[in-house]
């Protein structure tokens, strides 16, 4: 995300980096107010309902190493 810059994803997430961590959580933050608005917009299309898949590493991280 960040690497060009020499700044990695997990530098972003340390504990103790206040300014990583803000970033990281405006993405979060970004990304959760795009899904309310694609839900949204399925919704006032009329369309079924949508699912959205679960990823592999957060559903049960443990698998992944397996």
């Amino acid at each position: 995300m960040r690497k060009k810059k020499g700044v990695a994803y997990d530098q972003l997430l340390a504990e103790g980096n206040e300014v990583g961590n803000a970033k990281v959580m405006d993405i979060v933050d970004a990304l959760l107010t795009q899904t309310k608005a694609i839900e949204s917009a399925v919704s006032s299309l009329g369309l079924t309902a949508i699912a959205f898949e679960g990823s592999e590493l957060l559903d049960s991280p443990v698998a992944v190493f397996k």
